[in-house]
């Protein structure tokens, strides 16, 4: 099996020591070296990892029993700290590695004004989970006034 980007970063950088049976384990941990994640979150990772699992292995009492549910808590702390690794990814990674960066676009990130998309993925998907479906019925009105605007 090919390995992932990751984990080939993770071998070459000899990181994968970190955690040597578990390469998310080890990225988070690399992650916490870096100043992206701290202790809470990499705790907060392992219990999310632990709750797709039950999922993954689970499916059908999630769909087909009352008393079996996606922990909304659950994915709202993963959408806190996907959003605090798109911020680090952001300031770190990619506008540090920018030579026209302006310390006004550091601050729009820090601001929380720019987003990644995984954090703008999982913005949409949080208040569905408390049955509101009008920010997405929006976006969808929205992108589809926007197509028929191009196309004509």
């Amino acid at each position: 099996m090919e390995k992932s980007l990751f984990a080939k970063i993770l071998l070459r950088n000899g990181l994968i020591d970190l955690h040597p049976k578990d390469e998310l384990h080890a990225c988070t941990l690399w992650l916490h070296e870096l100043g992206a994640f701290d202790a809470a979150d990499i705790n907060q990772i392992a219990v999310a990892r632990r709750h797709r699992n039950s999922i993954g292995h689970e499916i059908v009492d999630y769909i087909t029993r009352d008393d079996t549910e996606v922990d909304r808590d659950t994915i709202a702390a993963i959408y806190g700290i996907v959003k605090k690794l798109d911020t680090w990814w952001l300031t770190e990674v990619e506008l540090a590695t920018q030579p026209d960066v302006t310390d006004e676009m550091y601050e729009a990130v820090q601001r929380g004004e720019t987003i990644g998309g995984y954090s703008m993925l999982l913005e949409l998907i949080l208040p569905v989970f408390d049955g509101d479906f009008d920010s997405i019925a929006e976006l969808h009105s929205s992108l589809k006034k926007e197509a028929e605007q191009a196309a004509t």
